[in-house]
């Protein structure tokens, strides 16, 4: 399979019933195929990436990340979440993927790191490391820590958000 049709794949996705009635459109991930770098976050943001189509653009951790990336200056990277939709909550702000919705999107995800063969996979916040690394005692305990993940290293970062 190509990118191109992983992303078209994932853009017409209809697995998840609540996540086709809340979104405004599935976001595949973005950047450079391969890259040394993948940044994985845990789903689009209801003010950023569900609008965009692009993740971690337009909302505050979307500014923060990218101008994070100008400073250090990295510019081969790949950035995508877990998650492909945004899932909004009953009053329509982000709330946590089910388990269900991981897992529907799991193939999405580990298709996205076959193909971009990243050398590091920065995941953040607590739920996208545990997807790389199983359960964690806190993000403290594992941030910025090199861990293995198949054949890549898995380094965590706190999400954006909290900064």
């Amino acid at each position: 399979m190509r990118m191109d049709s992983l992303k078209e794949e994932i853009k017409h996705c209809k697995k998840c019933k609540n996540l086709v009635a809340s979104r405004r459109q599935a976001v595949p991930g973005d950047g450079l195929t391969p890259a040394k770098v993948l940044f994985v976050g845990l789903s689009p943001g209801r003010n950023g990436a569900d609008i965009t189509g692009i993740p971690f653009t337009r909302d505050s951790s979307g500014l923060l990340f990218r101008e994070m990336l100008e400073i250090i200056d990295i510019k081969n990277f790949y950035v995508s979440n877990i998650v492909k939709c945004n899932p909004k909550d009953s009053k329509g702000r982000n709330r946590t993927p089910t388990n269900q919705e991981i897992k529907n999107c799991r193939k999405f995800l580990d298709l996205e790191v076959s193909m971009v063969t990243p050398d590091v996979i920065v995941p953040f916040g607590a739920q996208a490391t545990e997807f790389f690394l199983g359960p964690i005692k806190s993000m403290a305990s594992v941030v910025l820590t090199c861990k293995s993940f198949d054949k890549y290293i898995v380094v965590p970062l706190y999400h954006p958000s909290t900064l």
